[in-house]
């Protein structure tokens, strides 16, 4: 229901008050997966499995409340299915779809009183935005990502850290091929690896 309500005011925002399509606000691009579709896959896989080899370095507890999804098995094949499929992408929709260009916009503006959003870019590229910006928005983005997680995994620094990281390369995803569609791409193979580690 969370997932619904982020995405329905995402899309309230980039149709009422931006004033343009949904795809075209994404920045959706999915021409930029099928050119690069298994290094994304690849990465995605990847990502996934250095996360769960630093995990046994970690000072992550022994139990999480993340763990109670994992009771009974008509909650496992709910998680199997959630998590891989609805949760990147309303995920990456709140993140990386709204939240990073949004701050990274909204830092330029505030750092020259400059142009509005979208100018110096093409439908289908990204606004330019300064470094400091993409930096500033990388971080909030990715601290916010940790947050949102924070209750499942007991408020715990480490795997919070570990989710930062992750969302950072998430980030750079997006910023790199300039798609919506291939950060969610690659977040869903990175949560659809380590579900189905934990589903066997």
């Amino acid at each position: 229901v969370g997932y619904l309500i982020a995405g329905a005011i995402v899309w309230a925002i980039f149709t009422y008050l931006w004033q343009r399509s949904f795809a075209q606000a994404l920045h959706w691009n999915f021409a930029a997966v099928r050119g690069r579709w298994g290094r994304l896959l690849a990465g995605g896989i990847a990502l996934s499995l250095v996360v769960q080899f630093l995990s046994n370095f970690l000072p992550i507890p022994k139990t999480l409340p993340i763990d109670d999804f994992f009771r009974t098995p008509a909650a496992v094949w709910m998680v199997a299915v959630f998590g891989p499929f609805m949760a990147p992408v309303f995920e990456e929709l709140a993140f990386r779809g709204f939240l990073l260009p949004s701050i990274a916009s909204a830092w330029d503006w505030l750092r020259v009183q400059g142009p509005e959003l979208g100018d110096g870019a093409s439908v289908e590229k990204d606004p330019r935005w300064s470094i400091p910006a993409l930096v500033a928005s990388c971080t909030l983005t990715s601290i916010a990502f940790a947050l949102v997680h924070a209750d499942e995994l007991a408020h715990a620094w480490a795997p919070l850290a570990v989710l930062f990281a992750v969302s950072l390369v998430l980030c750079g995803v997006r910023l790199w091929t300039e798609s919506f569609a291939a950060s969610t791409f690659i977040h869903a193979t990175y949560n659809g690896t380590i579900f189905t580690i934990l589903f066997f």
